[in-house]
């Protein structure tokens, strides 16, 4: 018991643990994360190009946002030939550049007709953060193991 603090101190098997299973739920998540913004970067990269048009505008919502004093973004309802009842866009498009009715560029998935975006490539990470994304994916399981292995051996 560490007579400072009062506090037992974590043995290094129960340390190993904690960092094992937060290590691993971490991965997990920006798995997911990266997976996510892999494919919407195939998309733009290999998608099928067109036109569509804009059905529907809505605001954004608050929870949606990065944080409550972003400038206000909508997001989008666009049909297409292989989607005319309309899909919901996964983007935040800046407000005041949409109307219904009008006629945007959009980029379309070939496997899934209903993964689309409005063709804004400013608005989209740039491909070097992708790669960097998949760096830390192969990097972090390394420096979990090694971080795994010194707490276990003692030092």
């Amino acid at each position: 018991m560490d007579p400072v603090t009062g506090v037992q101190p974590l043995s290094p098997l129960a340390t190993a643990a904690l960092v094992g299973v937060g290590g691993v739920l971490f991965l997990v998540v920006f798995a997911v994360a990266f997976s996510y913004v892999y494919r919407r970067h195939r998309v733009f990269r290999r998608g099928l190009r067109g036109t569509g048009r804009v059905l529907e505008v809505r605001a954004t919502r608050v929870m949606e946002r990065r944080s409550v004093t972003e400038r206000p973004t909508v997001r989008v309802v666009v049909a297409t030939a292989a989607v005319p009842g309309g899909v919901l866009t996964d983007q935040k498009l800046p407000a005041g550049e949409y109307q219904p009715g009008q006629e945007v560029p959009v980029v379309q998935d070939p496997r899934d007709p209903r993964r689309l975006y409005v063709d804004r490539p400013d608005l989209e990470r740039p491909g070097f953060l992708v790669g960097a994304m998949a760096t830390g994916l192969v990097i972090f399981p390394l420096v979990l193991v090694r971080g795994l292995v010194l707490v276990l051996a003692g030092g």
